[in-house]
């Protein structure tokens, strides 16, 4: 739960996540304006493509915050030249 806490006070991702937002309220706005010229059918398609790919965005901006988070939390007990990969995949297995 701490983790999860502390993504929430993290101010890159805030300030990442309030720009995503706000991008895919400007753009559902515009999509939605009467001055864009488009048919129910392409505002509602539009739409959702607009949502998905904010959505994607905001996904890998949270991936991307939790494995920075996991390789400094890592840096300090795995040697030099240990690869990074074969030690988060050894987080959730008994060895080490």
């Amino acid at each position: 739960m701490t983790i999860f806490l502390a993504t929430l006070g993290d101010p890159i991702w805030q300030i990442g996540g309030g720009i995503i937002l706000l991008a895919a309220l400007v753009l559902m706005l515009a999509l939605c304006s009467p001055e864009i010229h488009l048919s129910l059918w392409h505002q509602w398609l539009w739409t959702r493509i607009m949502l998905l790919v904010c959505f994607s965005l905001f996904l890998v901006e949270d991936r991307a915050w939790k494995i920075t988070q996991i390789a400094r939390c890592l840096g300090s007990w795995v040697p030099a030249g240990y690869p990074l990969h074969r030690a988060i995949a050894g987080l959730g297995s008994n060895q080490r």
